[in-house]
């Protein structure tokens, strides 16, 4: 079931509303008539949107549209910034700008990764807001729709980033590849060093570079990437535990269920009993 966000929760005179929200319990599947920009701060979080379900990792940036459905479960310690707003209280030209519009417009849905250099940026900026509603010092609206454009903006031009083809001798290029290629191929029997060697990285750069991308390793991306679309299996067939493992590229169900229970929460079998809730 379905509920609907009742907007007057977070906005009175204000429309924008941010917070920050340590997570530490199930968020039922809603949906509401406002944006929301979402910053994952910190932890492990199960996502659901539009049906479609992932495992976050720091440094995810996407925007939920009104009227879209989606939940989150199964948090250890998570932390995300929502930043609510209707589309008035943006400066004006800024819809204009090609990645604020595909953020906002699209029909696909959108997910970034800020990179661990750029996070601190978004960070202090989502403070700020929060501290201006605090506050609500003369002229606090305006400040929020300015700094809700800034990061807007900030959101676009990473987007627009993301499309751009960067050259192969570039190591950001390299890495991207090469992550690119485990989320094509997690069912497959991998191994990291020979994964970075073929995209023509020695294996300690490949583990640095993407620290320093997404702030976990590649081993660890990769596990997120499989017990993702585990938890799919999991929800929409009726396989068995053991099954589920090896379809998703683990070759020792024993280690899958110990693996999904650390990051998940629940065993495999309870988050099925339980419809992933």
């Amino acid at each position: 079931m379905v509920g609907e966000i009742n907007q007057k929760l977070y906005f009175e005179d204000n429309l924008v509303y941010v917070s920050l929200l340590p997570h530490q319990g199930d968020i039922y599947a809603h949906k509401h008539a406002f944006y929301e920009l979402v910053f994952f701060e910190y932890g492990l979080l199960n996502h659901s949107w539009e049906g479609e379900r992932s495992i976050l990792i720091a440094g995810d940036l996407f925007c939920i549209r009104p009227g879209e459905t989606h939940l989150y479960t199964r948090s250890k310690g998570a932390k995300i910034y929502n930043c609510l707003f209707f589309l008035d209280a943006l400066p004006k030209g800024i819809i204009e700008l090609s990645g604020v519009n595909e953020l906002l417009f699209s029909k696909n849905r959108v997910r970034l990764h800020t990179p661990m250099a750029m996070q601190h940026e978004l960070k202090c900026n989502l403070q700020r807001m929060i501290t201006e509603l605090e506050h609500k010092s003369p002229g606090y609206n305006e400040v929020l729709s300015m700094l809700l454009g800034v990061v807007l903006v900030f959101a676009g031009r990473l987007y627009d980033d993301s499309i751009l083809q960067v050259a192969s001798y570039a190591p950001e290029g390299k890495l991207k590849e090469a992550l690119a290629f485990l989320e094509a191929n997690y069912e497959q029997k991998l191994k990291i060093e020979e994964v970075a060697l073929a995209h023509d990285l020695n294996p300690e750069q490949f583990s640095r570079l993407a620290r320093q991308l997404i702030g976990i390793t590649p081993l660890q991306y990769l596990q997120n990437i499989r017990l993702g679309q585990a938890m799919e299996l999991l929800l929409e067939e009726d396989l068995p535990i053991g099954e589920v493992a090896y379809l998703v590229g683990f070759e020792d169900a024993n280690y899958f269920s110990r693996l999904f229970r650390r990051h998940v929460g629940v065993s495999p079998s309870k988050f099925r009993t339980k419809k992933g809730l």
